[in-house]
């Protein structure tokens, strides 16, 4: 699912724990699923990717 643009960590999200999610969408019966990644940056650090990029591959015939 595509979050809106410009949207920024403890002030429009929150992030919470896989567990934690588990634990919310049994007592609530669903909600939307917003799952990202944690990656380490250069300096080794974690961090979300929020806006992980989107591909699109799409296959032509060889007479294009």
């Amino acid at each position: 699912m595509t979050l809106k643009s410009n949207m920024m960590v403890n002030k429009d999200i929150v992030l919470i724990p896989e567990a934690t999610w588990k634990l919310l969408f049994e007592w609530y019966k669903g909600g939307p699923v917003f799952e990202r990644r944690v990656i380490m940056n250069s300096q080794q650090v974690p961090s979300i990717e929020l806006y992980p990029p989107v591909i699109t591959a799409i296959l032509c015939s060889n007479t294009g």
